[in-house]
């Protein structure tokens, strides 16, 4: 009765006395509490009652305010569950969307109000991502080097966060909003780099983003300026001829960069010096000394000179034993001079990342959240693949929720209907990356077995 009679006395307060004296109300109530105990009277309240209530909480919390924000959560399952009054209380905040889209799935709810909760917060990300950027860049014209790093090491964090849940909405064109993505990844990885280069001179400790652009940078005049920067600073030498040998770790970004300026003789006479050389590789460098070699293979075949290219393979398989990468340009090689014999001997080595067969036997359990990654090594392009996936024994309150990441885009996602999944992919050539995770609760992922369509 005393509760009832204060829950009463608050609301005929809030709506009697109007906006006048609402601040010497607020000093007895905070405005998330009004809030929460208007919510918990949700059947009895007027329309206008309601939009106020809702206007309340929406003002009530900060972007990072989620053990808060969690106690609405439970008062609004207990008495309304309908995502149309959710969306109204959430501010602009991807934090506490997230944690909304959370909260569905651990109770077992609304599968679209999820996905349009986490495609709002993807778009909040995006802008989060884009002004996190344009403040790093006007931070390094005023020589702000180490906070301008801050900021756009934050956009790469954030845009890392996106995976594209509107594609399980009706939202159109996602196609769009990975080419964005994939923009300003690559714009934010070079200034990130340039800024790196800035604040030290030192190759080294910029390598990281500078080989993040160049595997998005496909524009060769792009390219060619990134190249003039780096001779501008003295961070590589003006002549390619002028490369040192010595320094494995900063040759193999020098030979990446000549590689995507199609400067393959020059990396062939260096391909030969290495060849030729006493140069005794300590372990540590045995990975870049390997990637130094297939850059020399595939510069052999971008020139047509087929055969030459196996030696260098060679040589980068035995640096780095059974690395896919090694073995992926050893099979396409061996696929294009015909020689079915070594095609079948690399085949075995990559049994374990090729995209055919059982690639799970024995019962794995996954943990809420953790993931069950695989690599796909997908020779051709264009391929359609079929997965199947097989779970042990389902609980039944609530489903077990699980989501399929395939290249870093959420590809399904839904309650488990029974104890088999199966879906059709679309896969890239060369390696694809393939991600189960459960949402809700651990599940035992009992097989996952590919066949190519």
């Amino acid at each position: 009765m005393i509760v009832a009679g204060s829950v009463s006395g608050i609301l005929g307060v809030l709506f009697a006395i109007g906006q006048h004296d609402l601040k010497r109300l607020l000093a007895y109530h905070s405005v998330e509490n009004i809030g929460i105990i208007l919510l918990g009277r949700w059947e009895v309240l007027s329309e206008e009652e309601r939009n106020f209530t809702q206007g309340l909480l929406q003002k009530a919390f900060l972007p990072g305010d989620v053990l808060d924000f969690q106690e609405v959560l439970h008062i609004w399952d207990l008495n309304i569950r309908d995502d149309a009054v959710m969306q109204k209380i959430i501010p602009e905040s991807p934090a506490l969307l997230r944690t909304y889209a959370q909260f569905l799935a651990d109770k077992g709810l609304s599968l679209a109000a999820r996905h349009g909760t986490l495609a709002r917060a993807e778009r909040l990300e995006y802008d989060q991502a884009w002004k996190e950027a344009e403040t790093g860049q006007n931070l390094m014209k005023t020589g702000s080097i180490p906070e301008a790093l801050q900021h756009l090491g934050g956009c790469l964090s954030i845009l890392k966060k996106i995976r594209f849940f509107g594609q399980l909405t009706a939202e159109p064109n996602i196609g769009a909003e990975v080419e964005k993505k994939i923009t300003l990844m690559r714009t934010v990885s070079l200034d990130l780099a340039k800024a790196k280069l800035e604040e030290n001179r030192n190759l080294a400790e910029a390598q990281e983003p500078l080989r993040a652009y160049l595997a998005l940078e496909s524009d060769f005049n792009q390219i060619t300026d990134l190249e003039t920067y780096l001779k501008e600073l003295n961070i590589i030498p003006e002549n390619d001829a002028d490369l040192q040998i010595k320094n494995i770790h900063q040759l193999s970004f020098d030979i990446l960069l000549m590689f995507k300026l199609h400067k393959y003789r020059q990396i062939i006479s260096l391909g030969s010096q290495l060849q030729g050389s006493l140069l005794v590789a300590v372990p540590s460098a045995n990975t870049d000394l390997s990637q130094i070699f297939q850059m020399v293979g595939d510069s052999y075949l971008k020139l047509d000179f087929v055969y030459e290219s196996e030696t260098f393979y060679r040589r980068a398989l035995e640096l780095t034993p059974g690395d896919p990468e090694v073995l992926f340009r050893m099979r396409k090689y061996y696929e294009r001079r015909n020689d079915t014999d070594k095609l079948d001997e690399v085949d075995r080595l990559l049994a374990g990342i090729l995209s055919e067969g059982v690639i799970l036997s024995q019962p794995r359990l996954l943990a809420k959240g953790a993931a069950f990654d695989q690599t796909l090594l997908v020779s051709g392009s264009e391929t359609k693949i079929r997965l199947n996936l097989e779970f042990e024994t389902l609980p039944e309150n609530p489903r077990p929720l699980v989501s399929i990441y395939f290249n870093d885009r959420v590809y399904w996602e839904q309650y488990l209907p029974g104890a088999s999944v199966s879906l059709e992919l679309s896969t890239e050539e060369g390696f694809n990356k393939l991600q189960v995770v459960p949402v809700n609760g651990p599940v035992t992922l009992a097989k996952v077995a590919i066949a190519r369509i």
